[in-house]
């Protein structure tokens, strides 16, 4: 279908279209539509982090008393394991003892009893009378080492390490009916491979109730790494 204008010439309406005009308006509507949803979207995800940001801080908080418990339970256990290793190392040095003692007991006369054993560290051992060991195992383990646990009290109490120097002398004390009987029991324990030299301290009659004598001996303990065929 065609229309027709019958309109006259002076009253028909002429537009003029500028074209350049038109895109440039175009443009900047789509810039400001652009921008005003850039806006919406950063606004959108700005209030979407703060809302993680609060959820986050929340579950800090609820969170705060379990990480400190474990700080807490980490911290003694450090702790503990520098007292087990300080502990393990006082025990493995009584320990490695108690095969000298259990030789010590088959090397008792039957008429002979012990009434005292005392362990000590001498750092100058003075030659006894008696016998020496014959070469064999070492006696001793080596010197334990702790490391000082805890806060320090003050600067001049701190202690970084303590050593504990291993006993190296064996006092036995004891009683029999028979005088010669000491002398069968310093042979028997001259035999065993722990002891570098073994001696009579003294012999004297009993005062007590029970008759006999009474005796204390010396047992220079061998050291590590020591023999006594190199002394």
């Amino acid at each position: 279908m065609y229309e027709i204008n019958l309109l006259p010439p002076e009253l028909i309406k002429r537009f003029n279209i500028d074209f350049k005009k038109l895109t440039m308006l175009i443009a900047v509507i789509i810039v400001v539509i652009g921008y005003v949803y850039w806006y919406a979207g950063f606004k959108f995800r700005l209030y979407n982090i703060k809302e993680e940001i609060a959820h986050t801080d929340k579950m800090l908080a609820e969170m705060s008393p379990r990480l400190n418990l474990v700080k807490k339970i980490k911290a003694e256990r450090i702790e503990n394991q520098e007292k087990i290793m300080a502990y393990k190392a006082i025990t493995e040095s009584r320990f490695l003892l108690t095969p000298v003692f259990k030789e010590i007991e088959k090397s008792i006369p039957v008429d002979t009893w012990l009434t005292g054993i005392t362990l000590e560290y001498r750092e100058k051992l003075n030659p006894v009378g008696g016998f020496a060991s014959l070469p064999g195992a070492n006696a001793l383990p080596p010197k334990a080492t702790l490391q000082a646990v805890g806060p320090p009290v003050s600067k001049k109490e701190t202690i970084d390490e303590v050593e504990i120097p291993s006993p190296n002398v064996l006092m036995l004390q004891g009683v029999t009916y028979n005088s010669a009987s000491v002398g069968v029991f310093v042979h028997n324990l001259a035999g065993l491979p722990y002891f570098r030299n073994v001696g009579i301290k003294k012999v004297y009659t009993n005062s007590g109730d029970d008759a006999g004598y009474a005796f204390t001996l010396e047992l220079q303990l061998r050291e590590e790494g020591r023999d006594v065929s190199a002394s």
